[in-house]
């Protein structure tokens, strides 16, 4: 198939046993790699791998691009589960459903459904730090370690970092 394997950028390791006990028990391989013919080179030459940081799994992700510049898109919204654990969030679900809206009924709904998402996106910031950059610093970090090469002070800061985000 006169495959080759192609260089991937971001993280050098992907898989690392999940020993989170004893950092000097820790083992980063690189186990996942990236293969290109010279068909697919002449298809799509921007293609472009990036191994990713570790989050779920002991396996890191490969992200494929085939086309790597970069476009504004509008990120769409998220909900996230932790808020639901927080005593403030029927008050501010309740609240933000609760304000008067009129018109058609289908106005009124999405009015309210924007309301909602308005008041949580605010409440988010204000309560929790903003959740999405606090994941993307996160993760910049645990990269960063991970492209360090391992030593036991390393592989304590990898796990700490990793249990704050599985948290």
């Amino acid at each position: 198939m006169n495959m080759n394997e192609v260089f991937s950028y971001g993280n050098p390791f992907t898989w690392r046993n999940r020993r989170f006990k004893n950092p000097l028990e820790l083992i980063f391989e690189k186990l996942d790699k990236g293969f290109m013919n010279d068909k697919w080179v002449t298809a799509l030459p921007q293609t472009r791998f990036t191994n990713l940081g570790r989050v779920y799994s002991d396996h890191s992700p490969i992200l494929v691009k085939c086309f790597y510049w970069e476009r504004n898109v509008n990120i769409p919204y998220k909900f996230f589960k932790c808020w639901q654990l927080n005593p403030e969030f029927k008050d501010v679900l309740h609240n933000s459903w609760s304000k008067s809206v009129k018109g058609f009924p289908d106005f009124i709904v999405v009015s309210k459904l924007r309301n909602v998402k308005d008041e949580l996106i605010k409440w988010n910031i204000n309560s929790f730090g903003h959740i999405k950059t606090t994941i993307g610093r996160l993760n910049a970090e645990l990269e960063n370690l991970q492209a360090l090469p391992y030593s036991p002070q390393i592989g304590g800061y990898i796990l700490n970092y990793s249990k704050q985000l599985d948290y």
